[in-house]
């Protein structure tokens, strides 16, 4: 009954996504890249890149990757190019076994959702000596199955190459072959990941990713949005108009678009900018509002409201310093979780008190 009382009183708030956009530039066929790995051709030069992969597992989990990897995605209107850069601060550590499947060695792993609608999921890995393996995945509505024969049919290929303090690869596929579409206008959700293996810190970092399916989780993962020929794609703040090529209505949907300090929230309101000192306010606001309910409806100290409260001052004490992202995320997270517990201990304690008022009036039995 606490639990569920707990549950009802947050219900209302409407759940914040983050929204992830890359925008990919359409070039001339002929500007492709040569297929070797190495990115020396001029359509990667001064492109807008994916880098902000954070880390999805361990202590630093939401915070960015020690080692930085940067990711650029070009069409020409048939085909999808993507380059990779992947620093390490220790290459003679990288590892690479031939005869292990790639996702055992310092690799990258991409997947799309190439309808955007959370129906096909395909997962590409390629290593660090330019290995491939693949996998698509389909939900006809009754639970997920794999395509087994789009494996032969998928048409893409990639190529490695290792310097003297990263590794590279290029990839390219058809994106007829994986129903993308590429054309001026079209979206298709992914995500972009690195494992890094060798080292003696392994670190396991995504574009996007939740903290219970980390980076297979569809519902974190970013969006690929296609421009028209000869339109710059460098980055920018999202506009309006990109936002509804991905969600055509935005009725009940609140949408975090991260910034270097916040966020661009869009709601069908329209687009606020936010920082992450005033968010994390209105979080320990909600702590607060649940900490005073609990000390109004808890007689005494008791051991379990001592506890919840100083958790409650020491995350306002984290909250005066400077938030990244990452910092953020996990304050929002404890949060979250501390109000609910103040809940239940309020909860518990005004089921307590009906049981000893009933167990009074009915003469103690």
């Amino acid at each position: 009954m606490a639990l569920l009382l707990s549950a009802l009183a947050h219900a209302h708030a409407a759940p914040s996504e983050r929204l992830l956009v890359y925008k990919v530039e359409r070039i001339d066929p002929a500007a492709a890249p040569h297929l070797d790995g190495r990115l020396d051709e001029p359509c990667w030069q001064s492109k807008a890149t994916i880098a902000t992969l954070r880390n999805f597992l361990g202590p630093l989990a939401g915070e960015l990757s020690s080692q930085g990897s940067e990711f650029v995605l070009l069409t020409d209107g048939r085909k999808l190019y993507l380059g990779a850069t992947f620093h390490d601060s220790d290459m003679a550590a990288v590892r690479y076994n031939p005869g292990a499947e790639p996702f055992w060695n310092d690799c990258a792993e991409l997947y799309f959702d190439p309808r955007g609608d959370g129906t096909r999921q395909i997962q590409l890995v390629v290593d660090c000596g330019g290995t491939r393996w693949w996998q698509k995945q389909v939900d006809n509505g009754y639970g997920w199955w794999e395509d087994r024969a789009w494996s032969t049919l998928a048409d893409w290929d990639a190529a490695a190459a290792r310097g003297a303090d990263a590794w590279t690869i290029e990839l390219v596929l058809d994106c007829a072959s994986f129903g993308i579409d590429p054309r001026s206008g079209g979206a298709c959700g992914f995500n972009a990941c690195r494992f890094r293996l060798g080292g003696a810190k392994q670190e396991f970092s995504a574009w996007g990713y939740d903290s219970v399916r980390r980076q297979k989780a569809m519902r974190a993962w970013g969006h690929l949005l296609f421009g028209a020929p000869g339109q710059a794609m460098r980055e920018s703040p999202l506009s309006p108009a990109n936002v509804r090529r991905i969600y055509p209505s935005l009725e009940g949907r609140v949408l975090e678009v991260p910034r270097d300090t916040g966020f661009d929230v869009f709601d069908e309101d329209g687009v606020r900018r936010v920082s992450f000192a005033e968010l994390a306010a209105a979080r320990l606001k909600e702590v607060a509002a649940a900490r005073e309910a609990c000390r109004q409806a808890v007689a005494g100290e008791p051991e379990a409201v001592t506890k919840a409260e100083a958790e409650a001052d020491a995350l306002a004490q984290a909250a005066a310093g400077e938030l990244t992202m990452g910092a953020y995320d996990r304050l929002a997270d404890a949060a979250q979780m501390l109000a609910a517990r103040f809940d239940e201990l309020r909860w518990r304690a005004k089921l307590e008190a009906l049981v000893r008022r009933a167990t009074a009036s009915g003469g103690g039995r």
